[in-house]
This record gives structure tokens, sequence and C-alpha cells, in this order.
């Protein structure tokens, strides 16, 4: 089995696509999911599945549609791709601080958002 960390966009922001982690964490054990944990309230999930990052994206996004109602892109890397996009982090802690894109992950970067993928970075060995 894989390790993999998915992050939901627009999940609680703002008062907005309100959804509660473990409801999500027993929406998403249908799909044959392991080891689900969530971080935060902001639909940051890491589990374990023997199923592709393309099949999974599909899956889990149709899944908080049709369950929550809630349109969110998902975003999944295996553990390996994901401690490797945090142990080599091309921004200084002032460039982290101006937003701008993360390439390799399509979301903004803020000090704040890179404290939570080296948090889960850091799940993802636990």
């Amino acid at each position: 089995m894989t390790k993999y960390v998915a992050l939901l966009r627009g999940i609680n922001v703002g008062g907005h696509n309100k959804l509660k982690m473990a409801e999500l964490r027993d929406a998403l054990q249908p799909l044959g999911l392991q080891n689900i944990r969530t971080y935060i309230q902001s639909g940051n999930i890491l589990f374990e599945s023997s199923e592709s990052e393309e099949f999974l994206q599909q899956q889990i996004q149709e899944t908080i549609q049709s369950t929550f109602a809630i349109t969110s892109t998902v975003i999944i890397r295996t553990a390996e791709e994901f401690r490797s996009i945090v142990n080599n982090c091309p921004f200084s802690e002032q460039d982290l601080a101006v937003s701008q894109q993360l390439p390799k992950l399509e979301v903004p970067a803020t000090a704040r958002n890179w404290k939570t993928m080296m948090k889960l970075a850091t799940m993802i060995g636990e």
C-alpha cells in the first residue's frame, strides 16, 4: 500500500464549505482507504491505498460532492513526493511571506500553509 497526502481546496474557509473532519473520514472509508487521518479543519488527509493518484483524486472529489454537496479540488501526492517537496522547498521564509503558487502542489505559498505542509510531512512518518 502507498501512503498518500490529500489536500482539499476551499474547505472550512471563511465560514464556507463547512465539513467536519470526523464526517469526512467516515465518508472516505467505503473507498477502501486505510489508516485515514486528518490534520486541522482545512481538509488535509493522510491515508494508505493501493489505488492510483488519479483514481483516488476522482473518487474523493466525487464522494465529497455527493455526500456533502461541496465541490472541492483534491490534490494528491504520495508520501514520498510530499516529503520531497517539503525537504526541497525553493522558497526562503521571506518568499513564503508573499503569496505565490507552489508549482508542484498548485496551492498558494504562505508561511502558514508551509507550516501545515511541514506538519503533514512529519505525520507521514508517524
